[in-house]
């Protein structure tokens, strides 16, 4: 007897709970531990507003966007109290993955959202200031 596949409301909950897991705050799961290499939290703005610290190498990752491939940078940023958060690359922080070397002290503050093009998303927007 063939098994029956779970309706798509059950397929959308079971797959947001899995998701939620691995987005969460970064909290571990008891009993599992993190993988050497692997990425650290990844920075919400809207929870922490901004950062400072210093960030390590751009790494460039291979992502799926529905039917390709696209490749994205992100650095791990650590900030003044030991907090370790992956920062991903965005319009507003292109500057700042090209020009700011590996292990200066930054500041990163989210700025909230700029006026979207039509047909666009809105750009996130960011103050970004390195030590002298």
């Amino acid at each position: 007897m063939a098994k029956a596949k779970a309706s798509a409301p059950a397929a959308r909950k079971q797959r947001k709970t899995a998701s939620s897991v691995a987005k969460g705050n970064g909290d571990i799961p008891a009993g599992m531990r993190q993988l050497a290499g692997s990425f650290a939290p990844t920075w919400n703005p809207e929870e922490v507003p901004h950062l400072r610290g210093t960030f390590s190498e751009p790494k460039a990752v291979t992502l799926t966007q529905g039917k390709k491939q696209v490749e994205r940078r992100c650095v791990e940023f650590v900030t003044e109290d030991d907090q370790t958060y992956t920062v991903w690359e965005s319009a507003g922080l292109v500057h700042m993955f090209e020009e700011v070397e590996p292990g200066t002290e930054v500041f990163i503050r989210y700025d909230g959202l700029g006026t979207a093009k039509k047909g666009q998303n809105a750009p996130k927007l960011f103050t970004v200031a390195v030590a002298d």
